[in-house]
């Protein structure tokens, strides 16, 4: 199975979107072997070294929905499309929706279209499904049921939660400033004690001066 991912990231985007479509394209490939991806990414000039370590298959860079015809060929060699975008047009998802014949999955978070043919998911667990009005070819999954999960968050086992904290581990979005997390430390540490580990910017580990690891 061939899959087409079309998102965008960086410093002023966010990873969140490349997250997603990392996960994905991990599970795909763990349910079924032999899968290839290839992820076209609008990125922000000079955030490649924030794109994730673990990011598996071909990685083109480039604001893809401004070089339609290019996208619309790969999305014809692909047997499934994946976009995740808080910024190509309706129009685009018409034009790739039209040359897949609807195999096209698209990740949204607050009905911010009318989506052609295809499959609609809005993993948030607070989801308004009433804004998402029936439309010919179009299945929506909708709710926390399809939660986009790395391997890592995936059966896990059940925890017993202590009573007091111990340990805090925060994990931040791939924009989070040192400051901000320093801030955020120095507060942990009064209300919980210094046994405290961050993560930010794809796993990677944030030292005590806020730095990365």
């Amino acid at each position: 199975m061939r899959l087409l991912f079309l998102t965008e990231g960086g410093e002023q985007k966010g990873l969140g979107h490349i997250a997603r479509c990392s996960a994905l394209a991990e599970a795909a490939k763990r349910l079924y072997p032999g899968t290839s991806s290839r992820f076209v990414i609008d990125l922000d000039p000079g955030a490649k070294e924030l794109l994730p370590e673990n990011l598996e298959g071909d990685v083109d860079v480039l604001c893809w929905w401004n070089v339609l015809e290019e996208v619309l060929k790969l999305a014809r060699e692909s047997d499934i499309t994946v976009i995740d975008s808080y910024l190509a047009g309706g129009e685009v998802y018409e034009s790739i929706s039209a040359v897949t014949g609807g195999r096209t999955i698209m990740i949204d978070d607050y009905s911010r279209l009318d989506y052609p043919a295809g499959i609609v998911v809005n993993p948030s667990a607070f989801v308004d499904k009433e804004k998402y009005l029936p439309r010919d070819g179009v299945v929506y999954f909708l709710g926390s049921d399809f939660i986009v999960l790395r391997k890592e968050f995936c059966d896990v086992p059940i925890k017993k939660i202590r009573n007091v904290a111990k340990k805090v581990l925060i994990t931040f979005g791939g924009t989070a400033k040192k400051t901000f997390i320093r801030d955020v430390e120095k507060e942990l540490e009064a209300r919980f004690g210094d046994k405290i580990t961050i993560y930010a910017l794809g796993g990677r580990k944030v030292n005590a001066a806020g730095m990365l690891e």
